[in-house]
This record gives structure tokens, C-alpha cells and sequence, in this order.
């Protein structure tokens, strides 16, 4: 028993150190996704051919700001491997709590945002268009004006 706990302490990694592991195995289909009101950190994989045109693996953190925006081009689900809050729907901006497990739609046009009561993982699958695209333009649209360059885009919108 003892030398299975030190094999587990020796053999876990945290943090980036897990990340880094996998990088050299996503970096052809991987982008770090950037904008001036991005408070979480997001890796977008894709874009990918046939009905999931991208995946993003979203760090929801406690404090960390992702006001609503919306995808043109994408059908977003949702998937919370852990961590609470609640996801902002809609222009009447709906408060719909989410928990380790908890599936949410989040159909193209519909405008959807964040609040993160506990830090934890977010796994988002798209379909229809990846939120970034082949030519590195990206389809996210905030209604936040603090959220847009100072030339009025966002991603090369």
C-alpha cells in the first residue's frame, strides 16, 4: 500500500505541467483562445470536419469575468465536468445553475455568458462552425462594448 501512494504522488500532475503533456500532441489542431473580456482560460481544439466542428476545454474560474456573447455559426453544448455557477441565457439573461454533470444547450444566435460560483472544467463541443476558425477569425459577438478592440472588432470579426 505505501508504495502505491508514492507511485501516485510521484506520477500526478497538476496544472499546466497536465497540459503540457498533452500539448505536443494538440498542437497542429489547438489555439489558446484570447479577447479583451476572455477572464477564463480556454483551449479551442479544431476546427474538425463532420459534426463537431471544435471542442474548447474552458477553466471556469471564481472572479474570473466571460460576459454574454453569442456564435453566429455554432450550436454550443455545454458540459461541466466540475465546478458551479451559472450560465447567463438569453436576452432576458435566465440564471440556469450548472454542477459537476449538468448538460447545457446553447443554440447559434443565442447569447449565453458565465458566473462561477465554484472553479472547475467546462468542456464545450460545437457544431456547425468552429468558434475559431482555419483563417484564425473567431465567431464569438459580446454585447459588452468593454469587450471589443480599439478598432471595434473581436477576433477579427
Amino acid at each position: 500500500m505505501k508504495g502505491q501512494k508514492n507511485l501516485m504522488k510521484n506520477t500526478t500532475i497538476k496544472g499546466i505541467e497536465a497540459f503540457m503533456k498533452f500539448a505536443p500532441y494538440l498542437a497542429d489542431r489547438a489555439k489558446a483562445i484570447e479577447t479583451p473580456c476572455e477572464g477564463f482560460a480556454t483551449i479551442q481544439l479544431g476546427p474538425f470536419e463532420g459534426e463537431i466542428s471544435g471542442i474548447s476545454i474552458v477553466e471556469l474560474i471564481v472572479g474570473g469575468e466571460h460576459p454574454q456573447h453569442r456564435h453566429d455559426e455554432s450550436d454550443n453544448t455545454f458540459h461541466f465536468s466540475s465546478g458551479k455557477g451559472y450560465v447567463i441565457l438569453g436576452e432576458n439573461q435566465e440564471r440556469v445553475p450548472y454542477s459537476a454533470g449538468t448538460v447545457i444547450e446553447a443554440p447559434r444566435g443565442m447569447l449565453h455568458g458565465f458566473e462561477v460560483t465554484e472553479n472547475g472544467i467546462m468542456v464545450a463541443t460545437h457544431r456547425g462552425g468552429p468558434i475559431v476558425r482555419k483563417d484564425g477569425t473567431m465567431d464569438i459577438h459580446y454585447t459588452d462594448p468593454r469587450c471589443f478592440t480599439p478598432d471595434g472588432t473581436v477576433g477579427g470579426d
